[in-house]
């Protein structure tokens, strides 16, 4: 009876654990986090545009657990690092655990953002999972960049409104004193200054003699030659009516000595002027400073040659037929006068950099030159109008505005070539290289 007794304890024991077992509950997972594990938050980048179809980076992350059975989506977000992500840019959810971005795409989304280009600024990155009623998101990670600039970002202050005669006159950038400025012609009306990048910020007066404020009022001028200074760092502007005329005309025995027809120099708006004229032969001439009348006639000083007077004035003497540059400087009071010959020099044309080539055709009415003539593929050229290169033009393509001094123009392939260089009084000057 008594071995009985123990065995029934044993089987009620046994009976006790198993029963025990069957009420242990099963330890969920817990709830988690994504962990960034790409980039690891030590990376700088340096984006250039010939890399914008290349990739910027892979974004990748260890998976979130939001609950069993739970489909999880992530997306990536990106925000300058002072911010707290309430405005980030995003990237498009995906399902996978790694999302690759193109340099060109993160470009777009750090101008979208408002990081400046061209300037080493921090950025953060981090990866927010959502699955059922859950959203979970990383710990951020930091990253340095460094984007370039579009076309339409770089900023160009100029002038917009009747004072000009155009949409948006630029003015030009003076690094050494910090301020926009240029000497220009305006007419009698009112105009702001005008950033012409995507910004298209606006300043006018603040109602004070110098000061300005984003969309302030018109200032006022009236129809002269300026001086015009535009001061970003103190919000301040000058306006200064200018000496100088608004332009000056050749008149001569070129063309009959009638005012009202003489020859329209360049303007460069700070004292200088200058006009391609040509006469079969030897001539006179002497400048106007308001087409159709004689007064306040500009010549050369009888008493000090190549010097320029208002009184006393004798004519200038050009001493035989061809085309002539010539220059007056009025800051200066002095002028100059060259014979010019051009045509194109250059490895690319048969004489190299040794032999200009001459034009073959002239159009005296228009001061057009013209030639068709072959040239070698991969090598450059230039225009020159005098030996000493005192006079020659550059560019920065195939066509377009000659630049005086300016770069050599490249020639990408052999062939035959109609050439045209145009010296058009006013400074309507032109070119253009055609291969046939």
């Amino acid at each position: 009876m008594k071995t009985k007794n123990i065995l029934i304890g044993v089987m009620a024991g046994v009976v006790a654990l198993s029963s025990c077992k069957k009420d242990i509950p099963v330890a969920e997972k817990n709830i988690s986090a994504p962990v960034i594990e790409n980039p690891n938050g030590s990376s700088a980048y340096v984006l250039i545009p010939e890399n914008d179809n290349g990739s910027f980076e892979t974004f990748v992350w260890n998976a979130a657990y939001l609950g069993e059975g739970v489909e999880v989506s992530y997306e990536v977000q990106i925000d300058d690092a002072e911010g707290d992500f309430s405005s980030a840019q995003k990237l498009e959810v995906t399902k996978e655990q790694y999302k690759g971005i193109s340099t060109g795409a993160m470009n777009q989304l750090l101008r979208d953002l408002g990081i400046a280009p061209n300037s080493e600024l921090g950025i953060q990155a981090r990866v927010v999972a959502s699955g059922g009623d859950m959203v979970m998101e990383s710990v951020p990670v930091s990253m340095l960049v460094d984007r370039y600039i579009y076309d339409d970002e770089i900023v160009v202050w100029g002038l917009v409104g009747s004072s000009v005669s155009e949409d948006h006159v630029p003015l030009v950038f003076d690094a050494a004193n910090n301020v926009w400025k240029a000497t220009m012609v305006l007419k009698s009306g009112k105009f702001l200054f005008k950033d012409k990048s995507y910004l298209k910020t606006t300043m006018g007066s603040d109602g004070s003699a110098d000061g300005l404020k984003v969309d302030g009022d018109s200032i006022a001028t009236e129809n002269s030659v300026y001086a015009v200074e535009l001061d970003l760092i103190n919000n301040k502007f000058k306006l200064e009516k200018s000496n100088f005329p608004n332009n000056l005309y050749l008149v001569g025995a070129h063309q009959g000595w009638d005012n009202a027809t003489a020859s329209a120099n360049k303007n460069f708006f700070d004292g200088t002027y200058e006009v391609y004229q040509y006469n079969a032969d030897a001539f006179e001439c002497k400048w106007l400073p308001q087409l159709g009348a004689w007064d306040n006639d500009l010549g050369d000083d009888p008493n000090n040659p190549g010097s320029i007077v208002v009184d006393g004035e004798q004519n200038l003497q050009i001493s035989e037929g061809g085309l002539w540059y010539i220059k007056a400087d009025l800051a200066a009071m002095k002028w100059e006068a060259k014979k010019t010959e051009w045509g194109i020099i250059g490895d690319s044309t048969p004489g190299s950099w040794d032999n200009q080539t001459n034009f073959t055709d002239f159009d005296e009415s228009t001061n057009t030159f013209t030639m068709t003539i072959d040239l070698i593929g991969g090598k450059e050229l230039k225009f020159r109008g005098t030996s000493d290169w005192s006079l020659n033009y550059g560019g920065s393509g195939l066509s377009g505005e000659p630049i005086a001094g300016g770069s050599n123009i490249v020639i990408a392939d052999d062939g035959s070539y109609d050439i045209t260089l145009v010296l058009g009084h006013g400074g309507n000057y032109s070119y253009s290289i055609v291969k046939k």
